[in-house]
């Protein structure tokens, strides 16, 4: 191999790094498979960034083993929005409201 075409692949290998310092995207693989909602501990999203372009979905199971998901997988936004209104519901009770309240006219 000449010198000059290895010089600019490794340049180029080294212009990739910054994007990935110390690791790249968590999830090599990612299952569509649902998983029960008792099994789960944690579900954690992580955004795009440098290490990683795209969204990611670990979940943790109460076994301890962390699957990677699909976060377009259509049960994870089912369970996910299901977390959002229970959120909200919680929130309003907190607060002395409730949904009754909120859409009444005085």
């Amino acid at each position: 191999m000449k010198p000059s075409l290895v010089v600019i692949s490794l340049s180029t290998a080294l212009s990739l790094e910054p994007r990935l310092p110390g690791g790249r995207c968590k999830c090599l693989k990612q299952t569509n498979s649902a998983i029960r909602p008792n099994q789960l501990t944690r579900v954690e999203f992580f955004p795009p960034g440098r290490t990683c372009p795209k969204l990611e979905c670990l979940v943790t199971l109460k076994n301890g083993s962390i699957v990677c998901v699909n976060p377009k997988a259509e049960w994870l936004k089912r369970l996910v929005a299901f977390f959002k209104e229970q959120s909200i519901k919680e929130k309003q009770v907190k607060n002395g409201t409730s949904p009754d309240k909120l859409n009444t006219p005085e």
